[in-house]
């Protein structure tokens, strides 16, 4: 009679991921790396505005030339530790290199929603322990061997595994509005979204019948609450993996979330069993199958280091959570710091976009400024301001316009009004005929009703600087149209519409 396994050996067993999927992982990792340091090129020089920090953004030892020149520095070197992640060459360091410039990433921009990538910083945490260059590498070409010892290969595994359960889970339990359940309008209201716009998810939206939405609704919360389970038994897991990475293949074209569908589809990957990969005829080179560990590092002080990020991670959310719940002070001294920690270990993983549910009013900004020279223009486009709603395919749609795409909202007198408000001024406001004499921000509200293509479109004028010295007549002459006052939630400052509009104000979380 065969004896029955032991905990760590069924946890092993359940855990092991084959080298090949390992492979696609750090692959795919450096690849999603590389696309994140290849936007954040493109924006540079809006970078520090666009976070509308009122601190000083870096120290100023640590100034190379100017703040966009030394971020363009920063963005250049991790492309350089991606390439040499993707070769495979002395993987363990690179991947280290890899997970910190991934976390500093994601704490620099922790106040602009479309760069947080915090499942990359996951999978790289995770991808210390893990072989990912036993095959397809420099390494295994050159005979360096993965250095971790059994144990801790099968707790990367096992926490690999268990992340990506979590972060369904997480996503699904979040999703608890009427739009979700009973009326199943989530997707199409999500399709609409203006903050997250392509053209094929807009037509999509308008152009299929109405009886689809709840259908594609209720299946991707089926796919969701399911998911955790179907990754976690391994003769479903192949069965999880296709039709997750589907969901996420399809989200691609259809909403504008920059890097995070591929980010998943990367992580899915490294689940895929040996039996996929015979079948596409890749096997691991003799030499790769002969290698033989060394005794080099030590696995217990890896462990140690990676125990602690997940204790800092666990006791920061704890700390936040204390903090806000009725404005509390600190638990402890240094509880702030821990919080800090928690931000630049980048490793919260809860994706709660359209949770509880969509906006059900959405909209698009446009700003009216006028220069010394007496030209107006709109300082998101440089062109003449207009009512349109930006093209998801045109020059508009782009990180400058999307980091700051939110309703405006008013919570003690503050709002995202008053950040785009600062964002404008200190990346437009030039000396010379350029500079902004007076600006207003103008927000375009439209209404979603289930189902029916939008028709209805109120300007409300949100916000003029400098205050009182802005009558409402210049920004409608400007625009060619009457303009009305903004309405809000007394309680929670969520925009209502505009004078005679009344909306029910839904909590967002944003990713």
């Amino acid at each position: 009679m065969t004896p029955p396994l032991s905990f760590s050996t069924r946890l092993r067993v359940l855990s092991k991921l084959d080298p090949r999927a390992l492979a696609c992982l750090r692959i795919g990792t450096a690849l999603v790396l590389a696309w994140d340091m290849v936007r954040v090129l493109r924006v540079a020089p809006d970078w520090w505005a666009m976070q509308a920090y009122g601190e000083p953004k870096l120290p100023p030892w640590l100034v190379l030339g100017s703040e966009t020149v030394t971020l363009q520095l920063a963005a250049i070197a991790v492309l350089v530790v991606s390439l040499l992640l993707a070769l495979g060459w002395r993987t363990g360091p690179v991947t280290a290199a890899a997970w910190i410039s991934a976390c500093a990433f994601q704490y620099a921009a922790r106040a602009t929603a479309d760069y947080h990538n915090a499942v990359l910083c996951a999978l790289l945490y995770c991808s210390l322990v893990l072989p990912t260059a036993a095959v397809a590498s420099l390494d295994a070409r050159a005979g360096r061997p993965p250095w971790a010892p059994d144990w801790l290969v099968a707790s990367g595994s096992a926490g690999l595994l268990v992340l990506l359960a979590w972060i369904y889970l997480s996503t699904a339990a979040a999703k608890t509005g009427s739009a979700w359940w009973s009326e199943g309008s989530a997707v199409w209201l999500a399709l609409l979204d203006r903050g997250t716009p392509t053209t094929m998810g807009r037509w999509l939206a308008l152009a299929a019948p109405p009886w689809t939405w709840p259908a594609v609704t209720w299946l991707a919360l089926l796919l969701e609450w399911s998911a955790p389970a179907l990754l976690i038994w391994r003769r479903t897991r192949l069965l999880a993996v296709i039709g997750l990475g589907l969901f996420h293949l399809c989200m691609w074209p259809l909403l504008r979330l920059g890097s995070f569908p591929l980010t998943m589809v990367v992580a899915l990957s490294a689940l895929l069993p040996g039996s996929v990969w015979d079948r596409v005829r890749w096997q691991p080179s003799a030499r790769a199958a002969v290698i033989r560990r060394r005794p080099g590092m030590s696995g217990r002080w890896v462990a140690g280091l990676m125990v602690l990020g997940l204790a800092i991670t666990l006791e920061g959310e704890r700390v936040v959570a204390w903090e806000g719940n009725g404005d509390r002070p600190w638990p402890y001294p240094g509880a702030r710091h821990m919080a800090r920690l928690r931000y630049l270990l980048g490793m919260e993983v809860i994706w709660g976009m359209y949770a509880p549910e969509p906006f059900r009013h959405v909209g698009w900004w446009v700003a009216v400024g006028w220069q010394t020279d007496g030209t107006v223009v709109d300082p998101i486009t440089g062109q003449a301001p207009t009512l349109d709603p930006p093209d998801p395919a045109g020059a508009d749609a782009n990180l400058r316009w999307l980091a700051l795409s939110d309703a405006p909202e008013l919570i003690q007198g503050w709002g995202v009004q008053h950040t785009y408000r600062n964002f404008l001024l200190a990346q437009r406001n030039h000396s010379g005929a350029r500079r902004l004499q007076r600006l207003a921000l103008v927000w375009v509200h439209e209404p979603l009703t289930p189902f029916r293509a939008p028709h209805q479109r109120q300007p409300l004028l949100v916000l003029s600087w400098p205050e009182n010295d802005m009558p409402a007549a210049m920004v409608e002459q400007v625009l060619g149209t009457a303009l009305q006052a903004p309405v809000y939630d007394e309680d929670s400052g969520v925009l209502l519409g505009g004078h005679g509009v009344s909306l029910s104000a839904e909590p967002q979380w944003l990713p």
